[in-house]
């Protein structure tokens, strides 16, 4: 059978049980609250840094998107312009071709 735990609401009882736990853990407890209150701090301020960093780190991905995009668009437009200018000389040489070939003809006949 399981043992029933009795809960002491008596003041009395269990501002003594407070005074015991005081005086074997009091300065344990202390200690212990006191590094967790640096820790805390500790984190707070390095979040806070850590939190700024981000900020820059994302406004400089940004930017070099931006960058990154308008170099693309550029190539691109100098590429287009390169293929079309390819294209043209290739329609001369054609129409050069056939030039050549109805005089040819005009010649032999």
């Amino acid at each position: 059978m399981a043992k029933e735990v009795k809960q002491n609401t008596d003041p009395a009882e269990t501002a003594k049980l407070e005074a015991i736990k005081e005086i074997i853990f009091g300065n344990n407890i202390r200690e212990y609250e006191k590094e967790f209150a640096e820790i805390r701090e500790f984190i707070n301020i390095n979040f806070t840094a850590v939190d700024k960093e981000i900020s820059v780190f994302k406004k400089h991905v940004d930017d070099l998107e931006k960058k990154i995009f308008a170099r693309i668009e550029a190539n691109h437009k100098e590429l287009s312009e390169k293929i079309d200018a390819l294209n043209e000389k290739k329609m001369d040489r054609r129409k050069l071709g056939k030039l050549l070939s109805d005089i040819g003809e005009k010649i032999s006949a």
